[in-house]
């Protein structure tokens, strides 16, 4: 007689994936990508902006440095019209509410986990002005080698314990696309000089951005030199970490964990090799 395979359960599953479960529940297990080292995976949707309003005045509050709920990947305050136009970024808040489907990887304690983004692409290919990719935790899906969403910072965000540690790294990874969205909405084009950046391009509110490669031009500025490097670079609202060695050992106490997301004291992990980099 063939017996039918036990009913998973909340109470049959490992505490991450509970959790997950409950806080989460658009994401489910898939395989473990080949090489990654992980020992679970997840796939699901988040969508951090209900409205163009939410959007804004998510990002009136992250400059002001001003607390805001995330529930289920979508960014939770109360939206104030009144403060909408007060940035100069708020007029191109249009159309924001993307859905982004992510890929989160577990590893073994104290390794953090690490988040991709599947769509839209975030490659290094896609993104290279990006101020804030993991290049240093590449994976590869299909034909694709997807940078990691630089998620955690030791100088500003500590794991507070409060739930599973999955899902309070997805909360995080769900107010990172927030910022990511804004970023996306408010490129230009530049191109690099001996003397610095040079704008070439401002696009219209609302305004399609057909192509984000380095070198590939939209058709407005089509006349541009192709031997010119040019990149598209837009606004990342709020306070954000130093990124470099000499800010790292400036701001990170060497008893606390590293920035990389080992979960080793900063100590002992990366600040003798930052150290050595900024003081050569």
């Amino acid at each position: 007689m063939n017996t039918a395979p036990a009913a998973v359960t909340l109470g049959s599953m490992p505490p991450e994936a509970a959790s997950i479960s409950i806080h989460y529940p658009q994401f489910r297990t898939v395989g473990v990508p080949a090489g990654s080292s992980a020992l679970a995976a997840w796939e699901g949707t988040v969508q951090p902006f209900i409205s163009d309003a939410a959007a804004k005045t998510f990002l009136r509050l992250v400059e002001a440095d001003m607390p805001f709920g995330v529930s289920e990947g979508t960014i939770v305050c109360e939206e104030d019209s009144s403060a909408h136009s007060r940035h100069r970024a708020s007029r191109f808040l249009v159309n924001m509410t993307d859905r982004c489907r992510l890929l989160i990887l577990s590893f073994a304690p104290p390794i953090h986990p690490r988040a991709y983004l599947l769509s839209p692409e975030f490659s290094i290919a896609f993104l290279s002005a990006h101020p804030h990719p993991r290049g240093d935790l590449p994976i590869v899906i299909g034909k694709r080698r997807l940078a990691a969403l630089c998620v955690y910072s030791a100088a500003e965000f500590k794991f507070g314990g409060e739930v599973d540690r999955a899902v309070e790294f997805l909360d995080q990874a769900s107010a990172y696309l927030a910022r990511h969205l804004i970023w996306l909405r408010t490129r230009q084009l530049y191109r690099q000089t001996p003397i610095g950046r040079q704008l070439i391009y401002s696009p219209k509110p609302g305004e399609m951005i057909v192509d984000n490669e380095v070198g590939v031009r939209n058709a407005v500025v089509a006349s541009i030199t192709a031997s010119e490097r040019k990149f598209w670079d837009g606004y990342w609202p709020g306070r954000v970490a130093k990124v470099g060695p000499k800010d790292h050992v400036r701001l990170l106490k060497a008893d606390g964990e590293c920035w990389c997301g080992s979960g080793q004291r900063y100590g002992s992990c990366h600040r003798p090799i930052e150290e050595a980099a900024y003081k050569t």
